[in-house]
């Protein structure tokens, strides 16, 4: 089973993910960032913080770029 990586991009500065977790596909991968997205979405809104500039890079063990995720999309119904 592939291993996809959720890094988190603030601007310039990327948080890796070290562990990564074991999923079937890109799309399973992006569903799992989509949900991540919006709790922590609803944490930042709760305790006041509006900024909404970030991005989950999923990539692949390989290290490739396979989907990004922007929290702000994270609410739009789909």
């Amino acid at each position: 089973m592939p291993k996809y990586f959720f890094h988190v991009r603030r601007g310039s500065s990327v948080e890796l993910d070290e562990y990564g977790v074991d999923l079937l596909s890109v799309e399973e991968a992006r569903s799992q960032a989509l949900l991540a997205a919006r709790e922590i979405l609803v944490d930042k809104a709760i305790n006041g913080d509006a900024s909404d500039d970030e991005v989950f890079e999923i990539t692949n063990e390989d290290g490739r770029i396979v989907s990004a995720v922007p929290f702000r999309s994270s609410g739009k119904a789909g």
